[in-house]
């Protein structure tokens, strides 16, 4: 591995003590790849979890697909402007005491929209528990389970790929270290309040670019990966795993 041109990019953009490869950290704990989903029709109809510690996001009805496409550095991406993938909830993406979820994306950030959500009003989900929501465009609004909130006005640029993370840690002593949302591996100066100490293991789906078929879409486009997580990440992970796959 060490000679691969995969690692060598690695080392390059995150110190030759980084990990050469997503999971080497141990804290991605489910990885879906686009270039490992299966396109039917008008888009993404199923995308693997390589660890294989989740099935796999699928979107059944033609219309509601992520539509294939291709970054300008040539990594597969999903585009959305009406779409969602359903991501059957386990452990490996569903942790009550630790868990997040990170991925490049972008978005017009015009009017109310979901990056993604497990909830119960609709979204495929038994309980609430996460939702990753923008209003009106500008204000980010983290829900976490049923009071938790984490919230930052102007944070990205519209139509520009970021990298995003939300990192939830139970077992920290604030609400401001429990929830950490960070853009381009940079921690946010987020409004925290009520951040629980653990949270629900809802059963059902999470979804993804969306809250759910037809309700607050993300218009953008997300990929080339999509990751879970099961504890925070250090700066230099973050940054690692922000360079593994950067779209353009």
């Amino acid at each position: 591995m060490r000679g691969s041109a995969r690692h060598a990019r690695w080392e390059m953009a995150a110190g030759r003590d980084a990990p050469s490869d997503p999971r080497d950290s141990g804290k991605v704990s489910a990885w879906l790849r686009l270039a490992n989903g299966t396109v039917t029709g008008s888009g993404y109809s199923s995308v693997p979890d390589v660890l294989g510690a989740t099935s796999p996001a699928v979107q059944a009805t033609d219309a509601n697909r992520p539509v294939n496409a291709t970054s300008a550095n040539g990594l597969p991406i999903a585009n959305l402007t009406n779409h969602v993938l359903d991501w059957p909830l386990s452990a490996a993406n569903n942790g009550a005491v630790k868990n997040g979820i990170a991925c490049w994306c972008k978005s017009n950030l015009v009017g109310n929209q979901n990056l993604f959500a497990i909830y119960n009003a609709g979204s495929g989900a038994s309980a609430a528990k996460i939702d990753y929501f923008l209003g009106g465009g500008t204000t980010l609004q983290y829900f976490c389970e049923a009071g938790g909130l984490a919230t930052k006005t102007t944070f990205m640029t519209a139509n520009v790929w970021h990298f995003v993370t939300v990192e939830y840690d139970g077992t920290q002593a604030t609400d401001q270290l429990r929830c950490l949302v960070t853009v381009d591996g940079v921690v946010l100066g987020t409004t925290n309040t009520a951040i629980p100490v653990s949270q629900p293991t809802p059963t059902g789906t999470m979804a993804i670019g969306s809250f759910k078929a037809g309700t607050q879409p993300w218009v953008g486009s997300i990929g080339p990966n999509f990751y879970a997580l099961n504890a925070q990440l250090t700066a230099s992970e973050r940054t690692a795993l922000m360079n593994f796959e950067a779209p353009t």
